[in-house]
């Protein structure tokens, strides 16, 4: 995933763009919410601007400082799925980008496994959890449905062993 994760700054503005009164939409931290970016600030050098967009936070584990406990990532409270015309600053990175609603939300459901944020943790050394840190999480190419647990051990032929550890070290989410 690595190579589909948006690098920083995914539409070029940084954590502390002032909100407008009005231009294109735009997702800012968390007591920001939903605001306005001027469009002549707005870069779309990915081609994201006009696509159903996963949004997640770049810290999605600030704060958590020990690792010998369950690791909690994404939550439906810290990621957001916008629609196209939306952007976000750097506090967000696009981890996956669609024409359709309905892909960006299996996608969701595959990173929202415990599997998927395991492999996740293994590249994991601080609260930033930017593009590099994916390069061990499978690009599946097209996502529908819904992804289980159950379906990505038998996909990879995870054995029990390695679930129950895998189960271990990961915080369990309401999806």
């Amino acid at each position: 995933m690595d190579t589909v994760v948006s690098a920083s700054k995914p539409f070029g503005l940084r954590t502390f763009y002032i909100p407008k009164e009005s231009g294109v939409p735009c997702q800012f931290i968390q007591k920001i919410g939903l605001k306005y970016a001027d469009p002549k600030d707005v870069k779309d050098n990915w081609g994201l601007l006009d696509k159903w967009k996963l949004l997640a936070p770049r810290s999605p584990i600030a704060g958590q400082t020990d690792f010998t406990k369950p690791v909690g990532f994404y939550y439906e409270g810290n990621i957001r799925i916008v629609p196209p015309g939306t952007c976000c600053t750097e506090s967000f990175l696009v981890l996956f980008a669609s024409d359709s609603k309905d892909e960006v939300l299996s996608f969701k459901t595959y990173l929202f496994t415990k599997v998927i944020r395991f492999l996740l943790l293994q590249c994991v050394a601080s609260q930033d959890v930017i593009r590099d840190k994916y390069k061990f999480v499978p690009h599946l190419g097209n996502y529908s449905g819904s992804y289980t647990d159950e379906m990505l051990c038998e996909m990879w032929s995870i054995t029990e062993e390695e679930w129950q550890y895998i189960d271990s070290r990961i915080h369990n989410y309401e999806k």
